[in-house]
């Protein structure tokens, strides 16, 4: 099955997951909205595709989202990929700084609700369509360090599963992908663009990458009409849990 000839809309598209998850839909045929922030990394993702995939630069937390909305009113998306999202320091909640919280929710949960419902209604409508929402192994199992970051998964895990009820008979998909330890801009992020901090955090063991997730969400969208891949959660080999990593001696 291809899925040539759709359109999506991917936020978070700059880099990591997002990235890869553009050019995977686009080197299926699909015309990719690629959305973020960055100007200069959307610009060399479109070089990739140039035919399918147009950048649209726009911070998924203003809440009037003129540049998806301008996407909304002029084509019918077929496929919306919830990828934006970010961790800010790993300080318990006695330490974490209001900043930082407010950050990880209106990122992670509050812009996701209004990205969605930019595209809802014209999925209602034709009742057909395709959320993908980017949720994490932390959305199940909380860690310390990690409380308020794990809060904002977890409000997506269960948005994912009540869209669904909500959304029954309606001809539209909700799909949660959960990846454990992927190793992209989200450590860079989550330690203030810390690299030694975010090269610790995968030394000595074999983390997910971009393309490992964005190989499955293609498998999710490629299922028939009537198969709807509720979630996925994908590991790493070397991870068994939160908290439970294999590593090996750095020089073995």
């Amino acid at each position: 099955m291809t899925l040539g000839g759709k359109i999506a809309v991917v936020t978070g598209a700059s880099a990591g997951i997002g990235y890869e998850t553009a050019v995977a839909l686009a080197a299926d045929g699909v015309r990719v909205f690629a959305v973020a922030r960055r100007a200069d990394k959307l610009q060399a993702l479109q070089q990739r595709y140039p035919q399918l995939i147009h950048p649209v630069v726009q911070d998924i937390r203003d809440k009037n989202l003129s540049a998806l909305r301008d996407i909304a009113g002029s084509h019918s998306v077929d496929i919306l990929v919830n990828n934006a999202g970010l961790a800010k320091g790993r300080d318990a909640v006695q330490s974490a700084t209001i900043e930082d919280i407010t950050e990880m929710f209106e990122t992670n949960v509050a812009a996701l609700i209004r990205v969605t419902k930019v595209f809802l209604s014209d999925m209602l409508e034709r009742k057909s369509g395709d959320i993908i929402n980017i949720g994490s192994v932390a959305g199940l199992h909380a860690y310390p360090g990690g409380s308020m970051y794990c809060a904002t998964k977890a409000a997506v895990h269960m948005m994912s599963d009540g869209w669904r009820m909500e959304l029954l008979g309606k001809g539209i998909r909700v799909t949660e992908i959960l990846p454990g330890m992927a190793e992209t801009e989200f450590s860079q992020v989550r330690f203030g663009g810390n690299s030694e901090l975010s090269r610790k955090t995968y030394e000595g063991m074999r983390p997910l990458k971009g393309a490992d997730i964005a190989e499955a969400i293609l498998w999710s969208l490629k299922r028939p009409p009537h198969v709807n891949i509720q979630s996925l959660l994908i590991m790493p080999t070397d991870q068994g849990g939160v908290g439970f990593v294999h590593r090996e001696p750095i020089g073995k």
